[in-house]
């Protein structure tokens, strides 16, 4: 068993992390992640949309860290704590951007309008909540276990975990990619009247670059998802896995242009008065009254005159056979029928059981 500091080098090589990692290009990806967290926190506090910008924050903030790992590798190939800083960072900071931009589509179906919501709004959030939360917990034990651990065994146990991660990820953003688009479609054939009350916003050329934006961000998680799931289920000899500019590419670029856009195209500026308007809370508010039924009204009868089909003064009066300005009640009739004619009481059922 080796220290805690340093790993075995085929231990090391088991991780499937063993790239040469330069100076130069690692520096620059921290330098730019380092920059954007207070970018983040700024625009967060200063249009209302803490929640939104704090997991991007978050998300910039692990990138950083895995940046920091990565040059504690070029100083020392075989440092623990280096791997794992590195991959913990890297590997989790792109999951919670992910979250965030997960929170965004309710908001814009929501100024369409609610006809336009395929799920309900309280189904979304638990869907992607669970797949987010469940891919975080998953990459992080696998990280861990696969950096801090030398039995070839509890590797290949935390190599596995992590790639469950990833695909939970994976499939949380084509799960994603697939609403988006129905509701796109939808948008285009379907003749629902539009909301008009945020009808200067959808209008918007702002908002319509946002949306391509957004779609731009979307292709690149995509993107960078599968190439970390790739990499690391090809194993550690692979190229993928030995390569740094296919690194840098594919997953500090891709990351780097994803946020930056999120930054610049704020969903919370972009949206403006809408953003608190198209908040959770609210849309499962008006999904849920939208949903009820109307209480039923209880029709209290109104005493008064009123025509009636037996002559009667008033319909609420019961008939009394002593007075004479009434007529005969319907049910009242056949009995003076047979008091006329002196028919039987029994005929009636005679002639019916007959029948």
């Amino acid at each position: 068993m080796t220290s805690s500091s340093t790993c075995a080098a085929a231990a090391c090589q088991k991780d499937f992390l063993n790239q040469s990692a330069t100076l130069p290009g690692n520096i620059v990806f921290l330098i730019f992640f380092v920059a954007l967290f207070p970018v983040a926190a700024v625009l967060g506090a200063r249009y209302k949309s803490l929640w939104f910008t704090a997991a991007i924050a978050t998300g910039v903030a692990l990138e950083a860290v895995g940046y920091v790992g990565r040059l504690l590798l070029y100083n020392m190939i075989n440092s623990r704590a280096g791997l794992t800083i590195f991959v913990g960072g890297t590997i989790l900071g792109p999951t919670c951007i992910c979250g965030a931009c997960f929170s965004i589509l309710p908001r814009i179906v929501a100024l369409y309008g609610e006809e336009y919501h395929g799920w309900r709004p309280l189904w979304y959030r638990v869907l992607f909540s669970v797949l987010t939360i469940a891919a975080l917990v998953l990459q992080l034990v696998g990280s861990v276990t696969v950096t801090i651990q030398d039995i070839e065994v509890m590797v290949d146990i935390g190599t596995y975990t992590l790639i469950v991660g990833l695909a939970v990820q994976l499939i949380a953003l084509v799960i994603f990619v697939v609403h988006s688009t129905l509701f796109a479609l939808t948008l285009r054939t379907t003749k629902h009247a539009l909301n008009p009350r945020f009808s200067h916003i959808y209008k918007s050329t702002l908002f319509r670059s946002s949306l391509i934006a957004f779609t731009i961000v979307i292709l690149l998680m995509l993107v960078r998802t599968a190439y970390r799931l790739l990499q690391i289920a090809e194993g550690p000899h692979s190229f993928i896995a030995r390569a740094e500019g296919l690194f840098l590419a594919l997953d500090g670029a891709t990351m780097l242009l994803a946020t930056v856009l999120l930054l610049v195209f704020l969903p919370a500026r972009i949206l403006g008065e809408a953003w608190s308007e198209t908040s959770f809370v609210r849309l499962s508010r008006q999904t849920r009254r939208l949903a009820r039924p109307a209480p039923a009204r209880i029709m209290m009868y109104q005493p008064g005159r009123a025509p009636d089909c037996l002559n009667m003064h008033y319909p609420m009066r019961t008939y009394s056979s002593e007075r004479t300005n009434y007529a005969t009640p319907i049910s009242q009739r056949d009995s003076k029928l047979e008091q006329a004619f002196h028919i039987p009481p029994f005929f009636f059922s005679l002639q019916v059981s007959e029948v």
